[in-house]
């Protein structure tokens, strides 16, 4: 059992029917946003840890206010250079996003970013997938630039499902490679924008993760593999070619119930 089920079953049946509350004001959210915004974008994140599963979907709520307010700064509040070298940065990283995307769809070649609006969801389909789950999220644009994030992000969840179930482990390597990258370039980027906008943005990689229920935890996100771990799997892989060489040097598979 993993540490979030086993969170979940020591609630209280008081603590659940909360939960459920929630959880139904929230798709009544969805709900509504999608009826009332037609570029709204459903993203079902892929299934992995707590720490990351919402990570690049919580930085893409962040980078929307962001830009929102970066553009009702400029000429007042933030000078026109620096906000021009701003947006200049975030179409550098949106480009970079992209080229990451093609590399995992290479079917979308010779799709440009700006017509992002014809891989997003009918509104049937949009409405489909919000009734009756809780993990879907939805993301209401209010600028091309996160428009043009939200269905790359969209695409990148979407392949990490599909090689999952169909692709190669190499595939699935790469992939998820990509998608940890584009984290961490995302929030780097944030990081630095909040401080020039002077917004109070608390980074997705060392913010609390999320469980299933969709409650913040108290540990920390987004766990990246340290140096013993790394040894450790050196080890093992070494003890396995060693094993294979030399069949004596094979461990005993123990059956269950066995002595």
């Amino acid at each position: 059992m993993t540490e979030e089920k086993r969170r979940w079953k020591e609630k209280t049946p008081a603590e659940i029917e909360i939960l459920k509350a929630k959880a139904q004001k929230r798709r009544e959210k969805n709900l509504r946003i999608i009826t009332e915004h037609i570029d709204s974008v459903c993203i079902i994140p892929a299934d992995k840890p707590a720490s990351a599963r919402y990570a690049l979907v919580d930085m893409i709520l962040n980078a929307d206010k962001m830009v929102s307010l970066l553009k009702r700064q400029v000429g007042f509040n933030l000078s026109f250079d620096i906000a021009r070298n701003l947006l200049e940065n975030l179409n550098d990283f949106i480009d970079h996003l992209w080229a990451n995307v093609i590399k995992t769809s290479p079917h979308l070649y010779s799709f440009n970013k700006r017509h992002w609006r014809e891989l997003n969801d009918t509104i049937d389909i949009k409405l489909k997938l919000v009734e009756g789950r809780n993990f879907v999220n939805v993301i209401d644009p209010r600028s091309e630039e996160i428009g043009q994030i939200a269905i790359a992000v969209k695409i990148l969840e979407n392949h990490i499902l599909y090689v999952r179930t169909t692709g190669s482990f190499d595939k699935m390597e790469e992939t998820i490679n990509i998608y940890r990258n584009t984290i961490e370039e995302f929030d780097s980027f944030l990081i630095g924008l909040a401080k020039t906008i002077k917004f109070d943005y608390r980074s997705s990689l060392k913010k609390h993760e999320f469980g299933e229920d969709g409650q913040k935890t108290d540990r920390t996100a987004w766990p990246l593999l340290s140096e013993e771990t790394t040894e450790a799997t050196n080890s093992v892989e070494q003890a396995e070619k060693e094993e294979k060489a030399d069949p004596k040097k094979r461990r005993k598979m123990v059956l269950p119930g066995s002595t």
